[in-house]
């Protein structure tokens, strides 16, 4: 991920001031493990040690590799696509991160 790697770039070369990172969202998702196999429960970033507040899409719902047709998009779609597509609708981790925001 271009903004992670943004991230760590200003943390360990001096003289930058401030970042920005721009995310296809404007909430985090949940992280997975190393492996890509599981879901971490936690977001994929954090600030002060702090998770931001994350969207967590339902996987149950859909077969991630199957293509489906969906009202939102022109064309078929991966299973995976509709999960992340609901739980960015979700505004329930909208609301937790203005929340957050205004530490």
């Amino acid at each position: 991920m271009g903004s992670v790697f943004a991230a760590l770039t200003a943390q360990y070369i001096g003289g930058i001031e401030n970042v920005v990172m721009v995310s296809p969202s404007h909430v985090p998702f949940e992280g997975t493990t190393k492996d890509k196999k599981n879901m971490t429960g936690h977001s994929v970033a954090a600030w002060r040690g702090r998770d931001i507040p994350f969207v967590k899409p339902d996987f149950g719902k859909v077969k991630m590799s199957k293509y489906y047709r969906h009202s939102a998009a022109k064309y078929k779609v991966m299973g995976m696509w509709i999960a992340f597509y609901d739980a960015y609708r979700d505004k329930t981790a909208e609301k937790e991160i203005i929340g957050w925001l205004q530490l």
